[in-house]
């Protein structure tokens, strides 16, 4: 019996490892999950909810064609439009007014609020691209950087998978050792990766804190005590407890709105996650990977937020990564592990 060694690969660093990786060979296995453009925010919602993910491609009901993205950062920036043009804010609680907006949220067509926010555009990847391809068009655009991005095949235009910073995050969480002297550097180093944080008070209501997303054009707010301690994180995803029967919700404090929030999602509220300006790239990689989360928070000996480091900052560093230079052993190495080979198995029955 021989063995195929044709795609075997060995790499020792994450420029390599970027450059030979396809990135069909990361894109998830599971069925695309898209939502029709007739669907209502309701309907979206509850898509999301239910598959645990935060942003879905959007069909067109006539073509069948993709006509974009939305996520719950559209949905937040929707809410606060809906919020801020119907009942003053003086009546905003009045059982009423709590309908009508409900009404204008919960019932609106999904197709008009493709990219609603203006941050999440369709940029698509082909098939046979390297995750080096990918990476750079996630890292384009300072101004509008993306979370994700199609995988089409440019043969019918048909997408046949969506690859996010997190899927890359944890790709590259499996071969951190790759990472190199990268890795071991603290965040510190790169003080100008990271990003001021948007915090909110613990007393708040929830539409105070979707409000600061909103107007900060950010996807979560750190949420802290009276000494400026970090407690806890609301995020854009956390809208997805939200629909018409319980629209009324989003005036409850954080900590109740939170405490709901998790209940009916099954899900365990942990502490946020969070580092120091000393912390190692690699070490944050790994935090990143394991817990899901977009984002960490750096804080100083006080437990105070004073950065915020996000998967985007991450890949931003891994994109701007020159060539490393080849040593002669590095060259001698690749080259005898990358011949074909057969192995023989006998005595096997």
């Amino acid at each position: 019996m021989s063995t195929d060694f044709a795609r075997f690969r060995y790499v020792d660093n994450v420029y390599s490892l970027i450059h030979q990786t396809f990135i069909e060979e990361i894109a998830p296995k599971k069925s695309l999950v898209a939502v029709d453009s007739t669907s209502t925010v309701d309907d979206v919602l509850q898509v999301l909810a239910d598959n645990g993910i935060i942003s879905a491609p959007v069909r067109d009901v006539n073509s069948g064609r993709c006509i974009g993205f939305v996520d719950v950062l559209d949905l937040v920036n929707y809410l606060w439009e809906v919020y801020s043009r119907t009942v003053q804010a003086e009546d905003a609680t009045r059982s009423d007014a709590v309908f009508i907006k409900a009404q204008l949220f919960s019932q609106q067509p999904i197709g008009l609020l493709t990219d609603f926010s203006r941050r999440n555009p369709f940029v698509p990847v082909p098939v046979g691209r390297t995750l080096a391809d990918a990476i750079a068009t996630l890292s384009q655009s300072a101004a509008v950087p993306l979370h994700r991005v199609p995988v089409v095949n440019v043969s019918n235009g048909e997408m046949v998978s969506v690859v996010s910073q997190k899927h890359i995050v944890r790709f590259l969480a499996r071969h951190v050792s790759a990472l190199g002297p990268v890795g071991r550097q603290p965040l510190a180093t790169f003080v100008d990766r990271l990003q001021p944080v948007v915090s909110v008070a613990l007393t708040a209501s929830a539409l105070d804190a979707f409000r600061t997303i909103h107007q900060h054009a950010v996807s979560a707010v750190a949420v802290v005590d009276q000494l400026h301690r970090l407690v806890a994180v609301l995020s854009a995803s956390d809208l997805k407890g939200v629909s018409k029967a319980n629209f009324s919700r989003i005036f409850l404090p954080l900590t109740e709105f939170l405490r709901v929030t998790y209940a009916e999602a099954h899900r365990v509220m942990t502490p946020p996650v969070t580092c120091t300006a000393g912390t190692s790239v690699e070490t944050v990689l790994l935090r990143l990977a394991a817990s899901g989360v977009h984002r960490i928070f750096v804080v100083n000996e006080l437990e105070a937020p004073v950065h915020v480091f996000s998967l985007t900052d991450l890949l931003n560093i891994i994109a701007a990564l020159p060539a490393p230079a080849a040593t002669a052993a590095d060259t001698q190495l690749s080259a005898a592990l990358q011949q074909p080979m057969a192995v023989e198995l006998s005595g096997i029955s």
